[in-house]
């Protein structure tokens, strides 16, 4: 059975008072909870940025070439049966 003194033991606390501020810092520097998340949310926000900087930089090339596809298009001749 766990009693208050091994949990005061396992987290380093005494009776009166909680762990003291070196270690909660040194707790607190050497975990890594949730920078994974933050990696990825930069990682995510520059990719973003850099579909939304090239988009205006292909958008008027690929307009121009659907145009020309569909002109062409119009202009073939489709036949409609088979001999």
């Amino acid at each position: 059975m766990t009693t208050a003194k091994d949990i005061q033991d396992t987290f380093g606390q005494d009776d009166k008072k909680g762990p003291d501020m070196a270690t909660r810092k040194h707790s607190f520097l050497r975990d890594e909870d949730g920078a994974v998340t933050i990696d990825w949310v930069v990682l995510t926000a520059g990719i973003i940025g850099l579909i939304i900087a090239i988009v205006p930089l292909v958008e008027e090339p690929v307009g121009t070439v659907t145009g020309r596809t569909q002109v062409a298009l119009d202009a073939a001749d489709a036949t409609t049966t088979f001999e």
